[in-house]
């Protein structure tokens, strides 16, 4: 069984039980119900074969999840009208996603639903209103959208709004589907080093969940 890394810092404990104290008890369960569905995929990825079909074609050793608080809740003073989170991830599937499935039938195939967006869809749509804004990054489109979407959790009853920036991306060795490598990262600490504002200055965010694996050590695979 693989070896995966899932601990926060008692520096970034703090720091993100200060984000679930500035939100409240309403909006952190939300939150926490969320880092939950990325854990479970993550869980469902980090354990699968699909790690061992796509290493051979793309760059870098490290496979993350991570979910992060960002925007006014960090920034500003008082209580904000929504809140921002980030899910981040170089998770990839050899044979991409679909939107959704006209029929039955498409299930036969390899493709599959976006797995983060379907999760969040499963989780969610009883209780809240979903909506993305942007394309869901695969395979194939990862030079047009550069890997970035908007989803919307707005409630159908009590909470604020969440809004999801949902980041995901793998370099692929040399230009093939259109991937430009510098807009790319290959591992949270290179997402975290390219997730800066126009003059360079890293973007304010907190850590509130990881989960990670080193592709490189053969000897942790099934």
């Amino acid at each position: 069984m693989r070896k995966t890394y899932k601990k926060l810092s008692l520096e970034e404990r703090i720091a993100a039980d200060t984000f679930f104290v500035r939100i409240g008890t309403t909006d952190s369960v939300v939150v926490r119900k969320l880092i939950k569905v990325v854990n479970f995929q993550a869980r469902c990825y980090l354990f699968s074969r699909e790690i061992e079909k796509i290493a051979p074609h793309f760059s870098g050793s490290e496979v993350f999840f991570a979910v992060y608080g960002i925007g006014g809740n960090l920034t500003k003073t008082g209580e904000r009208p929504d809140i921002d989170i980030m899910i981040a991830t170089n998770m990839r599937y050899k044979k991409g996603f679909m939107d959704s499935f006209e029929t039955e039938n498409d299930f036969l195939y390899e493709y599959r639903m976006e797995p983060i967006w379907e999760k969040i869809n499963c989780a969610f749509r009883s209780k809240m209103h979903i909506k993305m804004e942007g394309e869901l990054p695969d395979n194939y489109n990862l030079g047009v959208t550069h890997g970035k979407c908007l989803i919307t959790l707005t409630p159908r009853n009590t909470g604020r709004k969440i809004d999801i920036v949902y980041v995901k991306s793998m370099i692929a060795r040399g230009t093939e589907f259109g991937v430009h490598n510098d807009k790319f990262f290959v591992s949270e600490e290179d997402f975290r080093s390219k997730d800066v504002d126009a003059e360079g200055n890293s973007l304010p965010k907190i850590l509130l969940y990881r989960s990670n694996i080193n592709t490189s050590n053969k000897s942790g695979w099934w």
